[in-house]
């Protein structure tokens, strides 16, 4: 069973309806997890790249996507796995090289120039 990131416990299978605000679009019963302790709400890699692929036939682009992802470490440093999808909206591939900045909250990752 899949723990929740913000609190440990138990999650559990729901539907959710979700909002692409700035295309006033409402997408209903989409697959996710919610934790029954503190009600964090999130969807599995899988249920995420489904969504996704749904959003990027909508859209035509990967703009529109956020996933929750919960970090690991190597012993020093953290690591994040960048999801398939995302990998190749931006052509990235093993052994790409890859600009990564801090921009107030939010890390940026962009593919580096040849």
């Amino acid at each position: 069973m899949t723990k929740c990131p913000k609190c440990g416990k138990n999650m559990k299978k729901t539907k959710i309806d979700y909002n692409i605000d700035e295309e006033k679009i409402t997408v209903h019963d989409v697959p996710a997890l919610k934790c029954s302790n503190c009600g964090h709400i999130t969807m599995s890699t899988e249920q995420a790249e489904h969504f996704y692929n749904i959003l990027e036939r909508l859209h035509g682009s990967s703009k529109s996507l956020s996933l929750h992802r919960t970090l690991s470490s190597d012993g020093k440093s953290l690591i994040l796995r960048i999801p398939k999808d995302i990998a190749n909206a931006l052509n990235l591939s093993n052994k790409d090289e890859v600009e990564i900045w801090v921009d107030g909250q939010r890390v940026i990752v962009e593919k580096a120039s040849a």
